[in-house]
């Protein structure tokens, strides 16, 4: 009788050890997976995570901010993967709201915040431009512009433009666009180029209207006196389909 009383506090004694040891090894198992993050990661995962979202234009370049995190915050570890995602309706812009959610049983969020400024190649002036300034290489530029900061359609490149004429005033440093040109000016003498099944034909005409790229715009045919629509092309250039 007493050895069985001997056996049985033995195994008690075990089964304590037992379940302390099991204990020791989830706690240190825990330890283990817990992953601490600074102020200065948690940045950085926001951005990436911007950067994956929102990347340079084809012809241009995006420009990154990322606002520091308040210093007083205290960030804890986290024991599992940080879920990262623009939350809510929220939606990409010049300045986009990223959240860095902690998901494990205590779990904290956190939201930064991510500028984004996309440059693109935009023709703008040199110096002041009034209406009926014939455009040159010497008072138009390549810059890389905000695109944010522009207004209707501009052109990468001034060649397109040169010898075409102000038509509304430009201030220096501003981005060009063909609203501001004319390329056909009302009054000008024009190439008129009649394109049918591959063939085409060349007369002049009299432009009755402004123009700029792409526009449909009436011209007085010489020859026949007659008005007809056409498409300007280029500079004291446009297009009929026959």
């Amino acid at each position: 009788m007493k050895k069985l009383k001997k056996f049985i506090v033995k195994s008690h004694y075990f089964a304590a050890y037992a379940v302390l040891a099991l204990l020791s090894i989830s706690v240190q198992s825990t330890e283990q997976t817990l992953q601490s993050y600074n102020a200065e990661q948690i940045e950085a995962m926001a951005q990436q995570y911007v950067e994956n979202l929102f990347p340079p234009p084809q012809e241009g370049k995006t420009e990154y901010h990322t606002l520091p995190l308040d210093k007083r915050i205290n960030i804890k570890p986290c024991a599992a993967p940080l879920q990262i995602s623009i939350p809510g309706s929220a939606t990409l812009s010049k300045q986009t709201t990223v959240l860095l959610r902690c998901p494990d049983d205590v779990g904290w969020n956190l939201y930064v915040q991510v500028r984004i400024k996309q440059m693109i190649p935009v023709v703008v002036s040199r110096t002041t431009l009034a209406p009926g300034t014939v455009i040159s290489e010497d008072n138009v530029s390549t810059m890389m512009v905000d695109i944010s900061q522009i207004r209707g359609q501009t052109l990468k490149e001034p060649s397109p433009l040169i010898g075409a004429k102000i038509s509304r005033y430009v201030a220096a440093g501003q981005a060009v666009t063909l609203r501001q040109v004319c390329l056909v000016c009302k009054g000008d003498s024009v190439t008129v180029v009649a394109k049918l099944n591959g063939l085409q034909v060349k007369t002049t005409g009299i432009s009755q209207q402004n123009g700029s790229l792409g526009d449909n715009i009436a011209i007085l045919n010489q020859r026949t006196s007659k008005r007809i629509k056409a498409t300007v092309v280029a500079v004291n250039r446009v297009e009929v389909n026959l």
